[in-house]
């Protein structure tokens, strides 16, 4: 066997718009009760204003839930164009900063989510799902502890947001943490048994800690819950792989690339499977492909050198 950097699948954050969490878009509706009283100019002129008030709010609910749409297909700019129309509407819808600052994310654009994020905090300060969704912004700019912060204060708010306690289990087991990363993907499958993301995250963290027969079944539930999530087929073939079985590793790989042809941990984590079988030759294709997608990927760089130097054709 080759010792190779054998790539660990990134674990997955969870935020709003990730799929089978509850989104719950605001939605408005008119509800104003006309009445024999409401006839005087006065409360006329009350009565307009409120039916202006509840169309501005069914307008702003209409633009947040196209923006959305657009968000879940990946058309990122074009949904923010829809956010600013509704905060042209009013400057202080959280729900339209909130998603604002989610576009802004799925582009890598973190210190500018994090000013939306702030703009809807400070119109509500003790809103959790926000909460969590800086938690991920300052995640994804290394600032670990800070994260930790706001994920703690989302569940000081909603003590059972799964979610939240999915995402902190990933700051610490990227902090190295790795019992208490276990603790906290344990309190959310309480909540939520099959949400397949925090499953796959807990068996990759026992991957971490060597735990490699206690990790197969995280990734068999949630494989039996979708039976094409990637990220658990790559995590049941790693296991695998770590146990010696390369070539019972190989087919999960293959499904995987099958769903995701351009998913480089797999791509990569078959190399070093058809590697360890003395399949030089092959693996390098699987390995080369992996760096026209990420020429830089430091594990799959350093995982070539050592296929070629094992082969003897390291130059």
């Amino acid at each position: 066997m080759i010792t190779l950097l054998k790539r660990v699948i990134q674990l997955q954050n969870q935020y709003r718009l990730i799929a089978g969490i509850s989104i719950g878009v605001a939605t408005f509706a008119i509800c104003i009760l006309l009445s024999s009283s409401l006839i005087s100019g006065h409360s006329n002129e009350r009565l307009l204003y409120a039916l202006s008030d509840q169309t501005n709010n069914q307008s702003i609910s209409v633009l947040n839930k196209k923006g959305l749409d657009l968000i879940n297909s990946a058309s990122y700019n074009e949904a923010i164009t829809y956010f600013d129309k509704a905060l042209a509407i009013n400057l202080n819808d959280t729900t339209a900063l909130n998603y604002k600052g989610l576009a802004l994310l799925q582009l890598g654009k973190y210190n500018e989510a994090i000013k939306y994020f702030d703009k809807a905090l400070a119109v509500d300060p003790n809103d959790a799902i926000v909460l969590n969704d800086k938690g991920f912004a300052l995640y994804s700019l290394g600032k670990y502890n800070e994260a930790i912060s706001y994920y703690d204060n989302a569940l000081a708010i909603r003590p059972n947001y799964a979610t939240a306690l999915n995402n902190k289990g990933i700051v610490l087991n990227d902090l190295g943490n790795y019992s208490g990363a276990i603790t906290s993907y344990d309190k959310s499958l309480a909540i939520n048994p099959n949400d397949t993301t925090t499953l796959d995250n807990k068996g990759l963290t026992l991957i971490k800690l060597g735990k490699y027969n206690e990790a197969i079944p995280y990734f068999d539930k949630a494989l039996a819950i979708d039976p094409n999530k990637t990220k658990a087929l790559n995590g049941k073939g790693l296991v695998l792989l770590d146990l010696g079985k390369y070539n019972e590793s190989i087919p999960y790989f293959d499904k995987a690339l099958s769903i995701n042809p351009n998913d480089v941990d797999s791509l990569n984590n078959k190399g070093v499977a058809l590697a360890d079988l003395g399949k030089f030759y092959e693996a390098i294709k699987y390995v080369d492909k992996a760096l026209a997608i990420d020429p830089n990927d430091a594990t799959t760089l350093d995982n070539k050198n050592k296929i070629l130097g094992a082969s003897g054709k390291q130059k």
